[in-house]
């Protein structure tokens, strides 16, 4: 098992004590002694076990969208299962199990498709969970990779090349929603050959250098977690969407959470789940509540395009014109600024908007209690729930910092956040 470089020695080991003591052969304390210190020297020196690569969840709509299948035996319209799989986050064997009665299809009051997902290795009692998605086209046509019109092609697909198995518009119970070509249910290694097929066609390697990350049958599950990240979502939302019990999801995500995407979208985003969670205390159904939660993809997909750098600049400016209505100004040169502006054609400055300013400079400050010193917000609590982003314009991370108070008037400003 150590020549084999296997990452699981521990748990074969455990399988083939269970098989001996179930064929009648005992195990003492010596044997299991052995068995330990054998499962100790598989695990020295091999390394941490191989996560599952990622793929690029922004390029998926470059995918071949051909009917056939990619790999033998494999599902027909192949771009739609990992479009779908992505989006949702299904392991192999979820994807292999998915049937075409389990997708709900809601027109009214947005595009929004439900995914009764079946049973899983995380829910072996065959429970079942239900995650929607709304649909993140922009105006115009139908885009390739969006999920919920990603199902309904194969809803339409299976229709008419499954016309036996509909019977009054309704699918049959035992039609996979991604079938092979003989209409029958996928196997696991079908769908796990169909992904690495996939990241083939998006020029991605199979594996890392170094052999810590491969392209696999999970590799779909940190593929969403991590796009969906960059879109804006919290990890909250995307722990949900992707139904981790844990922290584990924090391992999916991985370097998606410190993006640039990410961190600039956050500030919008938190907004909106705000309002979410207003709207919950006042008793909103469930399924509403659930709707305008995954409602934020869609504008998540929308606002991720927009150009940053714009949005930069314009900041800038307006913290610009800030600092020059805030400083104080002579009488003398009040009248030739006035009369400048004037001539310039820009509006002229009143009394009342160095005030307005510094009421405005109030809301958006915070101090150190111990140097009574006024630092103003860049990331803060209007703009996302999570503490530990919360940041000042000087780079002060004051989220998780018991010196932070609220800004008072009397307290003397950052010069690295109000250089004026």
């Amino acid at each position: 098992m150590k020549a084999g470089n296997y990452k699981s020695s521990a748990s074969v080991l455990s399988q083939y004590r269970v098989d001996g003591e179930r064929q009648g052969f005992s195990v003492d304390s010596c044997l299991a002694r052995v068995f330990t210190d054998v499962a100790r020297a598989c695990r020295r020196g091999a390394g941490a076990a191989t996560q599952a690569m990622p793929l690029e969840f922004e390029r998926l709509h470059l995918l071949p969208g051909e009917v056939r299948p990619w790999v033998r035996s494999g599902p027909l319209c192949p771009r739609n299962a990992i479009v779908t799989s992505s989006w949702w986050m299904l392991r192999e064997a979820e994807l292999a199990g998915l049937r075409a009665c389990m997708a709900h299809l809601r027109v009214e009051p947005a595009f929004v498709l439900t995914l009764s997902l079946p049973a899983s290795k995380t829910d072996v009692r065959a429970c079942g969970v239900t995650r929607s998605l709304a649909c993140v086209c922009p105006r115009g046509s139908p885009q390739p990779n969006c999920p919920t019109h990603a199902v309904w092609d194969q809803m339409v697909f299976l229709r008419r090349q499954f016309p036996e198995k509909f019977v009054g518009g309704t699918p049959a119970p035992d039609l996979a929603l991604f079938p092979n070509f003989l209409g029958q249910p996928c196997s696991k290694k079908a769908f796990t050959e169909t992904i690495r097929a996939a990241a083939r066609h998006l020029g991605q390697a199979l594996s890392t250098p170094d052999g810590s990350e491969k392209v696999a049958g999970h590799s779909l599950r940190p593929t969403g977690a991590q796009g969906l990240t960059r879109l804006g979502l919290d990890a909250w939302t995307v722990q949900v969407l992707g139904r981790w019990g844990g922290g584990t999801v924090m391992k999916y995500i991985r370097s998606a959470a410190t993006g640039p995407s990410a961190a600039a979208s956050r500030h919008w985003l938190g907004a909106s789940l705000r309002d979410v969670v207003a709207q919950t205390q006042n008793k909103i159904d469930f399924e509403t509540l659930e709707a305008r939660v995954q409602g934020t993809v869609a504008e998540a997909t929308a606002r991720a395009r927009m150009d940053i750098s714009a949005e930069l600049r314009a900041e800038f400016t307006e913290a610009l014109r800030a600092a020059l209505a805030s400083r104080p100004v002579s009488s003398s040169s009040s009248s030739s600024a006035s009369s400048a502006s004037a001539a310039q054609g820009e509006p002229e400055v009143t009394a009342e908007a160095p005030q307005a300013q510094d009421e405005q400079a109030a809301e958006e400050a915070v101090s150190s209690a111990a140097y009574g010193l006024k630092h103003r917000i860049l990331i803060g609590p209007r703009s996302t729930f999570e503490t530990h982003a919360w940041v000042t314009t000087c780079g002060w991370k004051f989220g998780q910092k018991g010196s932070a108070r609220d800004a008072l008037p009397s307290d003397r400003c950052c010069r690295k956040c109000w250089p004026a």
